[in-house]
């Protein structure tokens, strides 16, 4: 069986506990949201010992399996929670997974977290085995565009009322950081528990810092968009986290060699599926790679191999450009060409942007 996150605590609430439960997700906050949620309601059902296992260097797949045979003397219902940082057990583990719940006690429950499993791991025998026992529940951080409704149902679940650019300003923060926008919303509630007005964004500002954390693959998302506004935030917080240059650059060099083979094929009437395929694009950014690529000319293409060249030689031999602002140039020319040529005089050292 499998229930989505948002519906998983009506299903707890109308349907018996069964005997394992699958979370998986990336959102460290949001899964432990559902885990939280299977535990309460395994507690007020008299499961008091609760055995925590973790797949590191030291984890033995037979004290698991010891574990889950042996008859706990402290309580009559236990809980077994095993965390997959790997999101996959292996074929030793596979197989002990299958055994234990085959054999699992009716006053056991097993629990089974990590981060996001592929279709791959799902079509797994141990995987079907745990979930045909029970239930999956995948758990998925809202993407930008829901973000904001995620956001206005964690404020009503604090009594916390947002006017609506204070949610939206609150999605800019917090965008990659779930945690601390929980965090934010439970310091307004304390703030001012009698509170009935929504909050303004200006007051947030007077109140807040910008918590937002973004990765390699925001900024990259952030140039599908075409939004040139959240390339530049995702990349200014990027540089106040410190992510490793080289990384950006890898980022951003990699998005231009798929435009410009991109931008062949369909210059050429070929077809894009064998390129997709082999650049392992998914299907929903397809299309936003094709926008781009459809504007993507040679004298462009010029203009980004010549920035990431300098930004190369910038991190590997410490010429005087300044890497962070040849990667704002870069997302400049990408998404606002016509500005292009207002870069010129912001050229560093003996290179140059030839934008002609």
């Amino acid at each position: 069986m499998q229930v989505r996150a948002e519906q998983l605590e009506q299903h707890l609430s109308s349907q018996p506990l069964q005997p394992c439960y699958l979370v998986f997700g990336d959102d460290p906050f949001l899964r432990q949201q559902q885990l939280d949620l299977i535990r309460d309601v395994a507690k007020r059902q008299g499961y008091d010992e609760r055995v925590q296992f973790t797949q590191d260097k030291e984890f033995q797949w037979q004290d698991f399996l010891n574990e889950g045979s042996m008859q706990s003397l402290f309580s009559s219902k236990q809980i077994i929670e095993l965390y997959l940082p790997e999101s996959a057990p292996g074929r030793e583990g596979g197989e002990v997974l299958r055994q234990f719940v085959s054999q699992q006690s009716p006053d056991q429950l097993l629990i089974v977290s990590g981060k996001h499993v592929t279709k791959t791991t799902q079509n797994t025998k141990w995987f079907k085995a745990l979930q045909q026992a029970g239930v999956f529940v995948p758990v998925f951080a809202p993407d930008k565009g829901r973000l904001p409704r995620y956001i206005t149902q964690r404020a009503q679940h604090h009594q916390v009322r947002l006017s609506q650019d204070a949610c939206l300003l609150l999605a800019q923060w917090y965008e990659g950081n779930l945690l601390a926008l929980d965090q934010e919303l439970m310091k307004l509630a304390l703030q001012a528990p009698e509170r009935t007005e929504p909050w303004l964004a200006e007051e947030l500002v007077a109140a807040s810092s910008d918590q937002s954390r973004y990765d390699i693959f925001t900024l990259r998302d952030a140039l599908l968009e075409g939004s040139l506004q959240r390339y530049l935030h995702c990349l200014e917080r990027l540089t106040e986290t410190g992510e490793e240059p080289v990384l950006i650059l890898w980022t951003l060099a990699k998005t231009q060699q798929v435009l410009d083979q991109l931008a062949r094929c369909l210059a050429g009437g070929m077809s894009t599926r064998e390129l997709f395929q082999r650049e392992r694009i998914w299907q929903q950014q397809q299309s936003a790679y094709e926008a781009l690529a459809r504007r993507y000319t040679p004298a462009l293409n010029h203009q980004l191999v010549s920035l990431i060249e300098r930004a190369e030689l910038a991190i590997k031999r410490q010429t005087p450009d300044n890497v962070m602002v040849l990667f704002a140039h870069y997302g400049v020319a990408l998404l606002r060409s016509e500005h292009a040529n207002k870069l010129m005089p912001y050229a560093h050292s003996t290179a140059y942007y030839d934008f002609d």
